[in-house]
């Protein structure tokens, strides 16, 4: 039995290095997080102040774009464990082990593994005594009054260089849903097209939420000819097959409140130019001047927004509801 303690050193010492490298075996957002804070909170034991906590916190919320740095942290421990659990087991492949050691080990390794939980916990009640030092934004970086249904930033967790805040109820289903309209997946409800005109209208959180600065926006379809033929009042029989015209009509869109537009001319030919043989490539052409509080700018502005800036090549245009619509270019292919 005089071997064991040498082989619980030799455990414990590559217990150590496989946290020292955790962040390099691990590629998930999450994890990372974990690995982050757990490595910090070790080794700086009770000297691990609430300044640097705050500050850690922050950078991790920027960096990964967490919404909830410790909420995440909670829900990863399960990951955590597997991911530790197996290190342990890498860790013993090498070592032979009597029963007694055997025994030995597996108490080691409950030891070990109880003081995780409570680390957590001291975590997160740390971070809960400094919600709102967290969320206390200086006046001159407020972006809106404190009552302002996204808070005093609008998606803070997801800016760089922002104050940290919280966000909202409100706030966070509607960074959800603008995602989803990003992805093309689904769209803005009744009430979040309207919070966002109103955002617009009172000029608020105008470093990402304003209008576009180019005249005009466009969108790109591809649609039945049967379509374009209603939406213009002509017959289908007098279309021709490529045409240009100044027509105002109203476009709705065809799923929920919310439809993509772009200030690049050229992105809207694009996505309509996948037309194939029985259907038709339109781009129509809205001025924004006609649509007050109906556009939000991707460019200079969503696009500062982690999750949206991944479109920024298709310089998009959020539509919000109804848009009035001056002139259609389109080529028939059938």
């Amino acid at each position: 039995m005089s071997a064991i303690p040498g082989i619980i050193s030799k455990l414990k010492a590559s217990f150590k290095e496989a946290l020292d490298n955790f962040e390099e075996q691990i590629d998930s957002d999450d994890l990372k997080i974990v690995a982050k804070i757990y490595n910090s909170i070790t080794s700086n034991g009770n000297a691990w102040s609430k300044h640097k906590l705050i500050n850690d916190l922050q950078k991790m919320t920027e960096t990964f774009s967490c919404f909830d740095p410790v909420g995440f942290l909670i829900t990863s421990a399960s990951k955590l464990r597997t991911v530790i659990t197996t290190e342990f087991k890498n860790a013993i492949e090498d070592v032979e082990l009597d029963e007694g050691g055997a025994v030995i080990f597996v108490k080691e390794f409950i030891a070990t593994f109880k003081k995780f939980p409570a680390l957590l916990l001291a975590i997160k009640n740390k971070f809960s005594g400094n919600e709102k030092a967290l969320g206390n934004v200086p006046a001159k970086k407020a972006e809106a009054p404190k009552t302002a249904p996204l808070g005093q930033i609008a998606f803070a967790p997801a800016r760089a260089r922002v104050p940290f805040e919280p966000n909202t109820k409100v706030e966070q289903d509607l960074y959800d849903s603008l995602l989803d309209h990003f992805h093309g997946e689904h769209f803005l409800n009744s009430k979040q097209a309207e919070l966002m005109r109103k955002i617009l209208s009172k000029g608020l959180y105008a470093s990402v939420i304003h209008e576009p600065t180019t005249e005009v926006v466009y969108r790109g379809m591809v649609v039945p000819k049967a379509w374009l033929a209603k939406a213009l009042k002509i017959k289908p029989g007098k279309l021709s097959k490529k045409g240009s015209i100044s027509k105002s009509f109203t476009f709705t869109p065809r799923k929920g409140e919310s439809s993509s537009w772009t200030t690049s001319k050229r992105s809207a030919e694009n996505f309509a130019n996948q037309a194939q043989r029985g259907e038709v490539a339109i781009v129509l052409y809205a001025e924004v001047e006609r649509n007050p509080n109906r556009f939000v700018a991707g460019p200079g502005g969503l696009y500062k927004v982690k999750g949206p800036d991944y479109y920024s090549n298709e310089k998009e245009a959020v539509g919000l509801g109804n848009i009035k619509v001056s002139k259609v270019t389109w080529t028939d292919w059938s």
